[in-house]
């Protein structure tokens, strides 16, 4: 054969060959986009699989918050009343808060058998007292208790009554009725002096300013400011910064006396003291400093005057001494 027919057969083998390659060529297209196509619907159905089983997971969320919404509305129904919704919760949690608890002109009652439970919490009554905050900030604790004209006041027992703002009371049918005054303890006490105290006993006052009644019965702090009595029975102290001391009927009336035991005694002048005995007086326009000691009926008109004991004794001249 000679070299130009081998060209030429060369040439015609090329020739039939080529719409083979071109097959071969489109057949890889086609491999190629539908390989592509199977990747990018793999790709969608793992995304949309992730979307689903978020959904899922958000849908288990509804669910449990429609539970915890079906026992609240199934166990305590609302039941509507003039000005206001109140609900009903016999049983189960109704309502776990997180955040803040805000009561906006309404209430929260519980009632039954349920507790409020603050866990590393605070409970906090917020507010100034003011002529138009009359009834508010007020926390109560027990029944029959009159608080409508308390403010920023704690109530702790029954059938007290609370006027002023920052007063506590705390017992039984105890009376506040000034600011930050408080009857703490016993029965049927009353603090109606500004910053009065009456602690325990009962049917004891602190009617003065700053006055204060510890323990005992019927006794009274009364007119002038930081009285005092301790303990006893009917006893009055009624002079600035006057004490009685226990015993019963004694009464202490001008600034700084000081009536300590004893029975219906009386120390009715300044910086004047007597120490137990029974109707023993000390008074007169210049009793500075007279001291009247057990006995009875004994008197003390002058000033520096002492009596020690005996009866029906009087010492009438200044520094004088008399014993019994």
């Amino acid at each position: 054969m000679c070299p130009e027919q081998g060209h030429v057969q060369k040439r015609d083998e090329l020739v039939a060959e080529a719409p083979n390659t071109r097959q071969h060529r489109r057949f890889l297209a086609v491999v190629a986009i539908s390989l592509c196509c199977s990747a990018f619907t793999l790709f969608r159905d793992h995304k949309i699989t992730l979307q689903i089983s978020l959904l899922q997971q958000e849908v288990e969320k509804l669910k449990q918050h429609n539970f915890n919404l079906r026992q609240l509305t199934q166990t305590a129904p609302w039941k509507y009343t003039t000005g206001s919704n109140v609900v009903r919760l016999q049983e189960g949690v109704g309502l776990r808060v997180k955040g803040d608890l805000v009561v906006d002109g309404g209430s929260i009652r519980l009632g039954g058998q349920g507790d409020i439970v603050v866990d590393d919490g605070n409970i906090l009554l917020e507010g100034k007292c003011g002529p138009n905050r009359t009834g508010k900030g007020n926390l109560i604790i027990g029944d029959a208790n009159h608080y409508t004209s308390a403010q920023n006041s704690l109530i702790v027992g029954k059938k007290s009554t609370v006027i002023g703002c920052g007063s506590i009371a705390g017992g039984t049918g105890h009376t506040v009725n000034a600011s930050f005054a408080a009857a703490i303890g016993g029965s049927k006490n009353k603090a109606s002096g500004i910053t009065a105290a009456v602690v325990g006993g009962q049917n004891n006052e602190a009617t003065g300013d700053y006055s204060v009644v510890v323990g005992g019965s019927q006794n009274t702090a009364e007119n002038r400011q930081g009285s005092s009595v301790f303990g006893g029975r009917q006893n009055v102290a009624s002079g600035l910064l006057a004490a009685v001391f226990g015993g019963r009927q004694n009464r202490a009336t001008d600034k700084w006396a000081v009536v300590a035991g004893g029975f219906n005694n009386s120390a009715t002048f300044k910086l004047t003291a007597i120490f137990g005995g029974a109707r023993n007086i000390v008074e007169g326009d210049d009793s500075w400093f007279a001291v009247c000691v057990g006995g009875d009926t004994n008197t003390a008109p002058v000033f520096g005057a002492t009596v020690v004991g005996s009866s029906g004794s009087s010492c009438d001249t200044t520094y004088c001494v008399t014993t019994g």
